[in-house]
Formats: structure tokens, sequence, C-alpha cells
């Protein structure tokens, strides 16, 4: 029991930043984040003994945390408003150094960027977040449970939406 709270808080430490991001994309007010994200935290906990190394460990973190994200918003969808992001403040600056017009500029194409996302569906969404992330189609596929190849597709479509509504 020791050793698995131990890995468990190694999770938090490494993945909790990755987590409350994703969850960030789908749900508009801190509480409801913060509500969901120890919701996440309480599912991987509940299921780090069935992990079996079939995937990434971080594949497997990411598709329970989509999973329950998806699950929140739908429970949820009729109580409260899915998220806009119209607060500049929710957005942090990790690089302390960079000058005041600079944040600005990043926090303007940050807000920019959220918008196009919220207009997007559900998967969109998911796909978008993922790969945002950083990870690699093949993980996307393990996550959302399609082929590769769809992934790139879907990518590519969301791309050319998103970039017709910035136009």
């Amino acid at each position: 029991m020791e050793s698995k709270e131990k890995f468990f808080k190694s999770i938090i430490a490494d993945y909790k930043e990755k987590i409350y991001r994703l969850s960030w994309t789908f749900v508009k007010d801190q509480t409801d984040r913060e509500d969901l994200f120890q919701n996440i935290l309480i599912k991987i906990w509940q299921n780090l003994d069935s992990f079996k190394n079939q995937s990434s460990f971080g594949t497997w973190l990411y598709r329970i945390s989509l999973n329950t994200i998806l699950d929140y918003t739908r429970k949820n969808n009729r109580k409260r408003q899915i998220s806009n992001h119209n607060k500049i403040e929710d957005l942090q600056i990790k690089d302390e150094s960079v000058d005041i017009e600079g944040n600005m500029i990043q926090l303007e194409r940050l807000s920019i960027l959220n918008k196009c996302i919220q207009e997007l569906s559900m998967i969109e969404k998911s796909l978008i977040t993922l790969y945002l992330e950083e990870l690699k189609y093949s993980e996307i596929a393990d996550i959302m449970g399609i082929s590769e190849k769809s992934v790139g597709v879907k990518l590519t479509r969301i791309k050319q939406k998103m970039n017709k509504m910035l136009r």
C-alpha cells in the first residue's frame, strides 16, 4: 500500500499540470475544475491496480482523465455552461522573464485559440487538446480508441475548421 501511495504521489507530481490543462479545456468554473481534477485523481487511484502495461502509462492516464472529463461534462452540461474562458486571469505564464507586452500578446493568442477550441465538438476538443499536449498520433489513437490514420485526418479537418474560424 505504501508503494502505491508513493507511486500515486509521483503521478500527481508528474501529471497534475497536464490533467488540469485538459480539464480546463472543458470546464469554465474554477471550482468545477477543481472538483473535476479531484474526480480524475480518484479515478486514477481506484484504477491504479488495473494498469496492465498494455500501453504507456501516460496514455492510460490520459484515457482515464479524458473519460472522466467527458462523463463529468455530460452530467453537468445542463447545470453549467461549458467553458468559454473569457477570463484572461485563468491563463498562467510560465516564463516570468518575458516582458509585459510579450505576455499580453501571448495571452491574446491563447485567448483566441481557446475561443476557437470552445466552438468544437467534444470529440474535436479532445483530439486538439491531446495534440496541443504534444502527444504522438499513436498515443492519441490509443487514448481515443481510433486508428492513427483517423487521428491525422481528423486533426487536419479540425485545423482547417479552426483556420476558417480565425478568418
